[in-house]
């Protein structure tokens, strides 16, 4: 249960997201050469734009990572959270530790499981240490005290339990990356099916939301055409240049 009906936002913030990750700098709190640890803050700055947290977690003219956005999926509704360090909104009460084990497992500190609207799918492909690294830059984010509306998802989808039965169908184990590949090739992989949550858009879905078809074919939602990305000469990117390739994304 993907819940494809955000996908359009995501990928629209994702391509402003390098226009966003300049303005980002200016809502941490105490970031700068002065602070021991502002290697790793703006090395988490980074990756939650590459992860694009920004996308279901800032609404437009809200405050940064405060929720709120509403997405319409063909489940019904579901909003964003508030994930700035906010103890009673947010994920100020979480310990590390959670907020790696929702990011990675799709699991909520309380034990119940993540909706998959959240990428828990791409993101266990995410090192400890990148996850650990948002983490320290949330940290340095201004709290904000915002409750997010409620989700609005139609029967069973409001049933949380029956994630667990969605997870067995599509959360899999993570292949091993080939041996011959070049390192380069392999941070591609690390990006394009970690943080980068690709698939997310790019994939055919299942009437449940889930990947169903080939990877990175291009996929009709909701009125919306993601394309092909594959190196298909015909259909997809093969032969493109890397700066074509960005343009026609």
């Amino acid at each position: 249960m993907r819940l494809n009906g955000f996908l359009r936002t995501l990928s629209l913030a994702a391509a402003a997201a390098g226009l966003l990750a300049a303005a980002i700098g200016g809502a941490a709190l105490a970031v700068g050469d002065a602070n021991p640890d502002y290697v790793q803050v703006k090395a988490g700055r980074a990756q939650a734009v590459i992860a694009d947290c920004m996308g279901c977690h800032t609404r437009p003219g809200g405050e940064l990572f405060a929720g709120g956005l509403a997405l319409e999926t063909p489940f019904g509704k579901i909003t964003g959270p508030n994930i700035t360090v906010d103890e009673e909104t947010g994920i100020g009460s979480w310990t590390r530790d959670e907020f790696r084990n929702a990011v990675k497992h799709g699991r909520r500190p309380d034990g119940k499981l993540l909706y998959p609207a959240m990428p828990y799918v791409n993101y266990a492909r995410m090192s400890d240490d990148d996850v650990d690294r948002i983490w320290d830059y949330l940290q340095t984010v201004q709290p904000v005290h915002a409750r997010s509306e409620g989700n609005q998802l139609s029967w069973p989808f409001n049933i949380r339990a029956l994630i667990a039965g969605w997870n067995m169908l599509y959360f899999k184990a993570l292949p091993a990356a080939p041996a011959d590949k070049s390192g380069e090739w392999k941070r591609g992989d690390y990006l394009v099916n970690g943080p980068g949550h690709c698939d997310t858009c790019h994939t055919p879905k299942s009437f449940l939301g889930g990947n169903a078809g080939v990877a990175l074919s291009g996929a009709t939602l909701q009125g919306w055409f993601a394309p092909n990305i594959t190196k298909d000469s015909q259909r997809g990117v093969g032969g493109c240049s890397k700066r074509f390739v960005l343009l026609r994304i």
